[in-house]
């Protein structure tokens, strides 16, 4: 018996709550992307510039439409700005799992940095071949560095409301940074931002006849761009099939030993609408198991 464990309080959103203490020298500063940025009462992160339409982009809950924000420094929580943005929610953004994303209209004077980790190139979300290279940078996970957190594409939603990756799980405070994808010549093209993770290591997992299987750390993405809503039922196998623990997940185990996912990230990827072994075998023992239940019952 295959049971799955996917609900409200294992998914949270990766933004942090704020404390600002007040700097005496808080002066304006180019928001670059992978900046840490407050609403005054939440931390997230910017998630990319988006030069042509003079605005930049993080996640929808972040904050609420209208709100001012300002820059600052993650380490120490001081502003490294006055309030130069002010927040605008995508008008598709459910609340959980569809079009989680915000752009940052900026007061005028203000001049965006550059896409220092994914390039200025944006990809399609519903494009992005299965097993892709994929890598984000969050102020939380990588506090006062430039360091990133790489992983592998999973899936996008049929209506290109989120996405899925296999990657280690971003924290509180990393919502809306980056997410992109690298080719294997080094291309790299903005995906979209971070949107939520699990709430806590190995929250995500399965049990088989009472045996507990954890899953793998993943993450849920938000392209920019208005998508279709996500049902929770699509969300949950996108997610489970990122953490491998769905059926198809479990057989891609089986008949792998899980060394596939070990693998470089840049070994060749599949297509997102193409099969996995253990996708086929889900589809395929049910059906060869209900033929021989049907020639066991046949009396000749």
């Amino acid at each position: 018996m295959l049971t799955r464990k996917f609900i409200s309080s294992l998914a949270v959103a990766a933004c942090s709550t704020a404390v600002l203490v007040p700097s005496a020298t808080a002066a304006p500063i180019q928001p670059t992307q992978g900046d840490a940025i407050s609403t005054g009462y939440s931390s997230c992160t910017l998630g990319f510039n988006d030069h042509e339409a003079g605005v930049s982009y993080t996640a929808a809950h972040c904050g609420r439409d209208g709100d001012r924000i300002l820059l600052v420094d993650r380490k120490t929580s001081r502003p490294l700005s006055k309030d130069i943005g002010t927040l605008r929610i995508s008008p598709g953004y459910d609340r959980q799992y569809s079009n989680d994303f915000a752009w940052i209209e900026w007061d005028r004077g203000v001049t965006m940095g550059e896409n220092i980790y994914s390039g200025d190139i944006k990809a399609d979300a519903t494009s992005i071949k299965r097993g892709a290279k994929t890598c984000y940078h969050g102020e939380t996970a990588h506090t006062g560095t430039n360091d990133v957190t790489c992983g592998k594409f999973h899936r996008a939603a049929r209506g290109g409301g989120g996405f899925s990756a296999t990657i280690r799980s971003p924290k509180s405070g990393d919502s809306g940074g980056p997410i992109w994808i690298e080719e294997q010549d080094g291309a790299k093209k903005f995906a979209g931002v971070i949107s939520i993770g699990p709430a806590f290591e190995n929250s995500t997992y399965t049990r088989i006849n009472g045996i507990k299987i954890d899953g793998k750390d993943w993450l849920w993405g938000a392209p920019i761009a208005q998508g279709k809503a996500v049902s929770q039922s699509e969300a949950s196998d996108l997610v489970f099939g990122a953490a491998g623990i769905n059926e198809a997940g479990l057989y891609d185990r089986l008949l792998s030993s899980d060394k596939s996912s070990e693998r470089d990230s840049s070994s060749k990827s599949e297509s997102s609408s193409d099969m996995t072994p253990g996708e086929i075998a889900a589809i395929v023992v049910p059906i060869v198991l209900a033929l021989l239940s049907l020639a066991s019952s046949i009396k000749f």
